[in-house]
């Protein structure tokens, strides 16, 4: 971890890193720690959590961790992310949207940069995480993928019948990225030193 890697934020985001890059049980434990634990423990009787069905969140200790706050986690069928998974649903999907057009811009204002620097990227997490509407789009999502009211059987009307019709505006995309290059605005930013964190 470097100090620049949590700069300018979101507020009370939590960083961590694996040296693959993707997520794992230690990462989620720490997540699951953190996030859910507290949140667990403000509320009375049995809560729900719902997730992916990762290896990284088969996790013994996660699990003591449920049994102790009274939590029930749900795994969600593989494959079903673009059916029923409630934040792919609602929240992922606009958020991907949102995320590949601040990407552009970045690319834009930074010409120089090759990839994206790892101290420049909680700025943009702020930029993203601004834009959207979490708490509306979340209670939204459940009712779009049926998980509440609960009603398995609507599952099927999400199933495509047919392929969407594709239009393409390329003169125009072309046209706007053209005028954006021509005004670069590139992120500036101080030193950067080591932190100190045990492993784990």
């Amino acid at each position: 971890m470097w100090t620049q890697w949590g700069l300018d934020g979101p507020d009370g985001a939590l960083y961590n890193r694996t040296s693959s890059g993707w997520f794992d049980s230690i990462t989620f434990l720490y997540w699951f720690t953190n996030i859910i634990i507290p949140w667990a423990s403000q509320l009375k009787g049995t809560k729900l959590v719902i997730g992916d069905k990762l290896s990284s969140h088969l996790n013994p200790d996660v699990l003591d961790l449920c049994e102790a706050h009274e939590i029930r986690f749900v795994f969600l069928p593989s494959r079903s992310t673009q059916i029923a998974k409630p934040l792919d649903v609602a929240f992922f999907g606009p958020l991907k949207k949102s995320w590949r057009e601040i990407l552009s811009t970045y690319k834009i204002e930074n010409p120089n940069q090759t990839t994206l620097n790892k101290s420049h990227f909680p700025l943009l997490l702020k930029k993203i995480m601004d834009s959207a509407n979490t708490n509306t789009e979340n209670v939204k999502s459940g009712k779009e993928t049926e998980m509440y009211p609960f009603n398995p059987y609507q599952i099927y009307n999400k199933l495509p019948e047919f392929e969407e019709e594709i239009k393409y505006d390329a003169d125009q995309s072309v046209l706007h990225y053209l005028k954006e290059t021509k005004q670069p605005n590139p992120i500036k930013r101080g030193k950067n030193s080591n932190l100190n964190v045990p492993p784990g």
